[in-house]
């Protein structure tokens, strides 16, 4: 499934930051090597595992200066539900990365602008696992307090998950429940929220 349908690549200038979107699969090697170096800059961890971790489809987004990549997330399809309610279309946020030496001037946070304008109508709600909160909070997200549950890689069940923080922003059509219910997330590649 695609987030916003064949898109192939494009480019826009923000703020002196070239913003390109790819598909994953359309990635070459070269590029999934800048991203990988930038999120292991980024976090100081190793995402090596990174693309043998995400979907085909997933829509990534790249903040260039100069040529050089500064700034990424990955946007990919999941299916959270509150409760037993219906599953609702989400767009979630991974691999959010500015690095060292470029941050504090907002770039992070263009590419979320840009993401909610990319997804807003096509997705019930962002959803992503954070340990900045602050940069999330400032564009509209706010955490979740409901027990989490993540769907069993056959979906024959849920498992409670525990030590994960969600943070999620609806559009402003969608309304969330009230907080304290159950939200449960479908499995993907490697597990985790």
């Amino acid at each position: 499934m695609y987030l916003l349908g064949e898109c192939g690549q494009w480019c826009i200038l923000l703020s002196m930051l070239l913003v390109e979107t790819a598909r994953t699969f359309a990635l070459a090697e070269e590029a999934r090597r800048e991203i990988t170096t930038a999120c292991n800059a980024a976090f100081g961890q190793d995402f090596d595992a990174l693309f043998s971790l995400l979907p085909p489809d997933g829509l990534h987004l790249l903040g260039r200066r100069d040529g050089r990549l500064v700034t990424h997330l990955v946007l990919t399809d999941r299916r959270l539900r509150f409760g037993q309610g219906p599953w609702r279309r989400a767009a979630y946020i991974d691999a959010v990365a500015t690095l060292p030496d470029c941050r504090g001037e907002g770039l992070a946070g263009l590419l979320l602008e840009k993401a909610s304008a990319l997804c807003g109508t096509s997705h019930d709600l962002f959803a992503l696992c954070a340990s900045r909160e602050n940069l999330y909070r400032r564009h509209g997200f706010a955490t979740w307090r409901g027990p989490l549950f993540l769907e069993n890689e056959d979906a024959s069940g849920t498992g409670e998950v525990h030590l994960e923080e969600i943070l999620m922003l609806r559009p402003a059509r969608e309304s969330l429940p009230e907080a304290g219910a159950a939200l449960t997330a479908n499995w993907r590649p490697g597990g985790g929220f």
